[in-house]
């Protein structure tokens, strides 16, 4: 059976869910008020619905405005809107915050989830746009190594063609980047962390490796990232790493850069969000000039195509490790396995999803060592 036939056409929930709130209007809160919740409202807003407040069971954002609303207590809340509302979930974490508001009585009927709806900065990865470029997509799917990566596969059009979200209940994994049963280290990894945030990867990494490796380098470009970052390290005293303040690119340049969106801050995008700065940027291929690496996670807001074509002389030289985010743009699905293939036709190709909502699909390419 062909890809487009397994994916067929399927309702979309996110379409339902403003029927509903349109034809039955309650007010509506947002719960959580985290940084996925700014593109859940700018999505909300496109369709002429506002939200009445957040809710939040961080006492510190309680009694506080967030992105122009107030934050209250669930108890405050409950009591000032006396069951007459509806709930929508904006925290990856939903299962968590399900399980404690059905503890609480709310009615499931009532309560909606951040995995039905789209990134409204992003265009999108609707049938129609699938059916488009099919060909691309079924050639990417053919070089998947393992029938569960094939299985993501189609779940995660399944989930942006529907913004349903038991496509990816059942696709769900965790480890993020370091999945044991994909991916092995030694004590010699030359790690290369493409979006290094606030170093929770190098985290995970000094787990996996038990604190053994050859080097560390981090690229992170938001200051106040880069800030917790470098803190974490020193507090930690990790010997053997380089942080670089910087954003990988296919070139040395200057470019604007939209920050304080924790992480999701990135390269030309969030235009109505976060704060616009320029930044310095440069290739991979630049910054290593020929030197080892071993493995490489990337995970740079939409802007993998460009980091990885400033990559190329060092995977094709070096055919690293790699754990590269592909759920940022509509293409990457395709587009990213296709290029990584052409760089090096030997990587062998798992896919992995590992949140409940359509952020988080990961890519691996990994290179057979017996062939060096």
């Amino acid at each position: 059976m062909k890809l487009l036939e397994k994916i067929k056409r399927i309702k979309n929930k996110e379409e339902e869910f403003f029927c509903k709130i349109k034809k039955n209007p309650k007010p509506l809160m947002l719960f959580g008020a985290g940084s996925a919740s700014v593109f859940i409202l700018k999505r909300l807003r496109q369709n002429k619905i506002e939200p009445v407040c957040f809710c939040d069971n961080n006492p510190d954002k309680q009694g506080t405005k967030y992105l122009g609303l107030p934050v209250y207590s669930y108890k405050y809340f409950k009591n000032k809107y006396k069951d007459n509302y509806y709930i929508l979930i904006t925290i990856a974490n939903m299962k968590e915050i399900l399980k404690f508001l059905i503890k609480h009585g709310e009615k499931k009927e009532n309560i909606f989830y951040m995995a039905n709806f789209r990134d409204p900065w992003s265009q999108p990865t609707d049938y129609n746009y699938i059916k488009k470029n099919i060909k691309k997509f079924e050639k990417a799917f053919s070089f998947l190594n393992d029938d569960f990566s094939r299985q993501v596969y189609i779940n995660i059009l399944k989930s942006k063609i529907s913004c349903n979200e038991k496509y990816i209940e059942r696709i769900r994994n965790y480890n993020q980047y370091f999945d044991k049963n994909i991916i092995k280290f030694s004590d010699e990894e030359v790690y290369l962390d493409v979006g290094a945030y606030t170093g929770d990867s190098i985290r995970k990494f000094l787990n996996v490796v038990k604190g053994k490796f050859k080097k560390i380098i981090a690229f992170e470009p938001d200051k106040k990232n880069f800030k917790i970052l470098k803190d974490y390290v020193n507090k930690q005293k990790i010997k053997g790493i380089k942080l670089l303040k910087i954003g990988a690119w296919n070139k040395k340049d200057i470019l604007s850069f939209t920050e304080e969106l924790l992480g999701s801050s990135g390269i030309k995008g969030r235009k109505l969000c976060g704060k616009q700065v320029k930044i310095k940027v440069n290739s991979i291929d630049n910054i290593l000039k020929d030197k080892e690496v071993t493995f490489i996670k990337m995970d740079v807001e939409g802007s993998e195509h460009n980091a990885i074509l400033g990559a190329k002389k060092t995977i094709k030289k070096n055919k690293p490790k790699l754990a590269i985010s592909v759920y940022h743009k509509r293409q990457d699905l395709y587009d990213i396995i296709l290029l990584l293939k052409s760089l090096v036709p030997e990587y062998k190709f798992y896919l992995r999803h590992y949140s409940d909502t359509n952020a988080d699909t990961i890519l691996y390419a990994i290179y057979d060592e017996r062939k060096r």
